[in-house]
């Protein structure tokens, strides 16, 4: 019985590429809060949280300055004297989480719709521990 040698190399230098390209998989990212945000990041901030949003968002001055986590409510109707036309909220808050990734870049994430938005390098962030 012949063996081929190009088949017999590729049987044992296969399985070790692929046990290496597992290796270089995609580093999860982590909780993190913004460092040093200057009016460009803030903005691009505010611009990332109405896309994953899908409405305009009103964010304070210091969004993610604490923490990772930031949670939107939705606005009540009010009437021309500013009172609530209902004392009723409904729905749940938007949770927006900032993460830095295994590169360094900052990343708004909306987790109940499976979506991400990087924001630009103007925007630098610090991991921060995660919540138990």
């Amino acid at each position: 019985m012949s063996c081929c040698p190009a088949r017999a190399v590729a049987c044992v230098v296969l399985p070790l590429l692929l046990a290496a390209c597992q290796g270089l998989g995609a580093q999860p990212s982590q909780p993190a809060r913004l460092r040093n945000a200057d009016a460009a990041c803030l903005r691009a901030v505010g611009e990332a949280a109405s896309q994953l949003a899908g409405q305009p968002v009103h964010l304070g001055s210091r969004p993610f300055a604490d923490g990772a986590v930031l949670l939107l409510e939705s606005g009540n109707a009010r009437d021309g004297e500013g009172r609530p036309l209902d004392g009723r909220k409904t729905g749940r808050p938007l949770a927006l989480t900032l993460q830095r990734t295994h590169s360094g870049a900052c990343e708004l994430h909306h987790e109940a719709a499976g979506r991400s938005l990087r924001l630009p390098a103007s925007c630098s962030c610090e991991a921060v521990a995660a919540r138990p």
